[in-house]
C-alpha cells in the first residue's frame, strides 16, 4: 500500500495549519471534493485539522461558507479515522469560535457521540476547556442522541461523566451551574460508578479545613446529613420528613434523596433548638453571680 495521496494532498494540510486559505482557494473552486477529503493517514479532513489548531479561524470561516455554498453541508461532519468530527476536535482543542460556526448549521451535532460514547460537552470538560463548555451547555439540550438511542447528556453515565469531569477540571462555578439546571445530575455515576460527591470528597483543598471554598459552601455546608424517606413521608430513624429539603429523585419508586441543613443537623446533635439557648442562658446567669461575688468581696 502506497501513501503517494499523502504528497498530492500536502498543500491542503498546509494550508489548514497555517491559516492560508488564499492558496488553496481556487483549487477548491475547481475540485469541490477536496474540501471535504479526508488527507491523512488518520483520515482528517481539511477543516478538521484547521479546527484543531485553533489558531486557523479564517480558513475555517472560508471553508465552512465554501463547502455549504456548493451544497455539501452535509459532509460538514465527516469524522476522522478515531470517530470524531470538526465539533469533537473543537471542543477538544477549546476551539469556541469553530463550535459556534458548526452548531449553527447542524445545531444537533451537539448530541453526536463518537465510538467511545463521547459528546462534543463532555470533551470539552475532560480537557479542561472552560469557555467551549459554557458555550456547549447553552446549545445542548437535555435529549438523546440524534436517532433517539440512549440518554440524553445530563442524565445516565453521560450526565454523571459530565459532572465529575467538570468537577475534576476545577470548573467549581459551572458544576454549580450545571447541578442548578439539573439537580438529579448529582446522583448519577459516572463510568467510574462515582458520584458528583464522590469526587469533591477526593479534592480536599475545596474544604474550609484545606483552603477558602468560596460559593461551594452554599452547596456543601449547608447540607450535611443525606437520608432517605419512602413513600409514606417517613425518613430514617422514623423522622418526619417536614422539616427536610428535597434536592432529587432517584425517579419511579424509587425512594426521595432527602437532605438535612445545618440547623437540624446541631438540633439532633445538642438536643432540639431550645437546649442551646437554655444552655447560653445558664452560663450568662453564671457569669452574672461570679462577677457579684467578685464586687461584694
Amino acid at each position: 500500500m502506497t501513501y503517494n495521496y499523502v504528497i498530492s494532498d500536502l498543500p491542503f494540510y498546509k494550508a489548514a495549519l497555517h491559516d492560508d486559505w488564499e492558496s488553496v482557494s481556487q483549487i477548491f473552486e475547481q475540485d469541490p471534493d477536496l474540501m471535504t477529503k479526508q488527507i491523512t493517514y488518520w483520515w482528517e479532513t481539511p477543516l478538521i485539522i484547521a479546527v484543531g489548531t485553533n489558531q486557523s479561524h479564517n480558513f475555517v470561516n472560508k471553508l465552512v461558507e465554501r463547502i455549504v455554498a456548493v451544497g455539501a453541508k452535509d459532509k460538514l461532519f465527516v469524522t476522522s479515522y478515531g470517530g470524531n468530527n470538526p465539533l469533537h476536535y473543537a471542543a477538544k482543542v477549546g476551539n469556541t469560535m469553530a463550535a459556534r460556526l458548526l452548531v449553527e448549521h447542524n445545531p444537533d451535532m451537539t448530541r453526536v457521540r463518537n465510538p467511545y460514547g463521547n459528546t462534543p460537552l463532555k470533551l470539552a470538560a475532560w480537557h479542561g476547556n472552560k469557555d467551549t463548555l459554557r458555550y456547549l451547555l447553552t446549545v445542548t439540550p437535555d435529549l438523546p442522541p440524534p436517532g433517539g438511542e440512549g440518554t440524553g447528556p445530563y442524565t445516565g453515565v453521560a450526565g454523571g461523566d459530565l459532572i465529575t469531569l467538570t468537577i475534576m477540571a476545577g470548573f467549581y462555578d459551572v458544576a454549580f451551574e450545571i447541578i442548578d439546571q439539573h439537580p438529579n445530575i448529582v446522583l448519577e455515576q459516572d463510568r467510574n460508578s462515582q458520584t458528583a460527591l464522590q469526587i469533591l470528597a477526593l479534592k480536599p483543598e475545596i474544604f474550609l479545613s484545606g483552603r477558602q471554598l468560596g460559593f461551594w459552601s452554599r452547596f456543601i455546608y449547608s447540607y450535611l446529613t443525606v437520608g432517605y424517606a419512602s413513600s409514606s413521608g417517613q425518613v430514617d430513624g422514623g423522622a418526619s420528613s417536614s422539616n427536610k429539603e428535597i434536592v432529587g429523585s432517584g425517579g419511579g419508586s424509587q425512594s426521595r434523596v432527602l437532605i438535612r441543613g445545618p440547623r437540624e443537623k446541631n438540633e439532633e446533635l445538642f438536643g432540639g433548638a431550645d437546649l442551646g439557648c437554655h444552655r447560653r442562658q445558664e452560663a450568662d446567669a453564671i457569669s452574672r453571680r461570679r462577677r457579684e461575688a467578685e464586687g461584694g468581696r
